[in-house]
């Protein structure tokens, strides 16, 4: 399944938008979360968890952003958060699709 063209964090929704490394290695950076522009940037010519990880971790940033936490420690935080999560969502397949279900009330 493709990945979505917009996501909504919270109130806003921001623009998916895929790059190829070469383009945002140039800012050393798999990931760009752009708050003005509504705009999350990711590369999809790295592996599936690479891709996965790097959304999460710019969804991460847009909830930081949102929350108006202390910038002083995001990255880190975002760091280990998004590799923590994907791995996570990576071993344990069955566990998200239950988690969906149960949002939407098809769990119980």
């Amino acid at each position: 399944m493709a990945l979505p063209k917009t996501i909504k964090i919270m109130h806003r929704n921001y623009a998916l938008v895929k790059e190829t490394t070469k383009t945002l290695m140039t800012n050393q950076a798999y990931g760009m979360f752009k708050p003005i522009d509504g705009v999350i940037t990711y590369v999809d010519d790295v592996s599936y968890s690479e891709t996965v990880d790097t959304v999460i971790h710019e969804m991460l940033h847009a909830l930081w952003m949102l929350f108006d936490h202390d910038k002083e420690h995001e990255e880190h935080i975002v760091r280990t958060l998004s590799t923590g999560l994907t791995t996570v969502m990576r071993d344990n397949p069955k566990l998200f699709a239950a988690l969906q279900e149960t949002l939407n009330g098809e769990g119980k």
